[in-house]
């Protein structure tokens, strides 16, 4: 039987014992549910696999406390590698255990590294959670913004926060978050760089200012 353990956030240890779901088959769809997703691809002939199986059920446990079910923020999901070879090609696994990120349905380049403990799990997910936008009050708060930035910057210039543009442009900001930063001004404090209507523009690191194409945000 396909061994894939989904670790849904929900009240099931009055069921199963304890908050896991086992599933027959990896519903890729379910990570589009979610706002940050762990997964684990495993072997279960690799002691280091052997090892993090309870360390990841007390880091669900952990993580329900602060993100319940109903929240949709959080998912943590284990793949056994031997049975789901297909899956383990398609992300290219090549070491056991890897722990793939995914956020907001999208997989990130990088891979978990840290520590593995329930609080750094817990930590790591906290971070990732966290609006990557920053507000800046001023044109002159944005330029202190800009210069203290250690890689590329997303600017967005916004009539309202309900703007459907910086809804889209939001959602960017999360998936780049480890690619630039990202940095937004609503209503009077972005007028000056609106006169033809809502303004994103991108500053590279070496390059300095190119406007970011419309196609970019196609995401709506």
């Amino acid at each position: 039987m396909n061994r894939i353990v989904i670790f849904l956030f929900l009240t099931l240890s009055s069921v199963f014992g304890e908050p896991v779901l086992d599933l027959k088959a990896f519903n890729e769809k379910k990570l589009q549910e979610y706002e940050v997703v762990l997964v684990n691809f495993y072997a279960d002939w690799c002691r280091f696999s052997r090892q993090l199986h309870p360390i990841f059920e007390n880091t669900a446990i952990l993580l329900e406390e602060s993100y319940p079910a109903e929240s949709k923020k959080v998912l943590l999901a284990r793949i056994d590698c031997e049975d789901q070879q297909q899956l383990a090609q398609k992300y290219h696994i090549s070491k056991y255990p890897t722990i793939k990120i995914f956020h907001n349905g999208s997989i990130l380049k990088r891979e978990y590294r840290g520590n593995r403990s329930p609080q750094d799990f817990k930590k790591f997910v906290d971070n990732l959670l966290a609006d990557p936008v920053i507000q800046f009050t001023s044109l002159e708060h944005a330029k202190k913004l800009e210069d203290q930035r250690k890689k590329g910057m997303l600017i967005g210039y916004f009539e309202k926060e309900d703007s459907e543009t910086y809804k889209v442009f939001a959602k960017v900001a999360n998936v780049l978050q480890d690619d630039c930063e990202a940095i937004v001004g609503f209503g009077n404090v972005s007028y000056p760089e609106r006169h033809t209507g809502e303004n994103i523009v991108f500053k590279d690191v070496e390059n300095g200012y190119a406007p970011v194409s419309e196609d970019v945000f196609s995401m709506r």
